[in-house]
């Protein structure tokens, strides 16, 4: 029990690559002395306002989902179309679009977040959730 009289909630440790559990712990607290955080940080990220820099991150027992997807918006698929609709070329992530067409990173970001704005007037580009999702 807390010190208000309530049972505390389960926490889990997951890799954020396989998703697979690394630990469980029956409290926030257990889970931050025994990783050496501070308790702050670990109830930062259990309500997912951050995710940390290290291989794996913490979720509520309950909320555990072995398909939850970690990985940041910039390491998603980009797909870029003309500006007549047609697929012009697919992107396995930020950094190998911005090398293919030779611009900087916040243009790609910003243009996959504005449908309306184009790079060098030619393409647009759209973020895709996965490298399997339709065109």
């Amino acid at each position: 029990m807390t010190k208000r009289g309530r049972k505390p909630n389960a926490v889990v440790k997951v890799d954020k690559f396989t998703g697979e559990l690394v630990g469980r712990y029956r409290s926030a607290d257990e889970a931050a002395k025994d990783n050496g955080l501070s308790l702050d940080s670990v109830y930062t990220v259990l309500s997912k306002r951050l995710l940390t820099k290290e291989r794996c991150t913490f979720r509520y027992a309950k909320d555990y989902d072995p398909h939850e997807e970690f990985g940041a918006k910039r390491n998603r698929p980009i797909v870029c179309y003309t500006l007549d609709g047609e697929v012009a070329g697919l992107f396995p992530s930020n950094e190998v679009a911005r090398a293919e067409l030779m611009v900087g990173q916040t243009v790609v970001s910003r243009a996959c977040v504005d449908s309306w704005r184009t790079i060098a007037g030619m393409f647009r580009l759209r973020r895709l959730e996965r490298m399997g999702e339709a065109l």
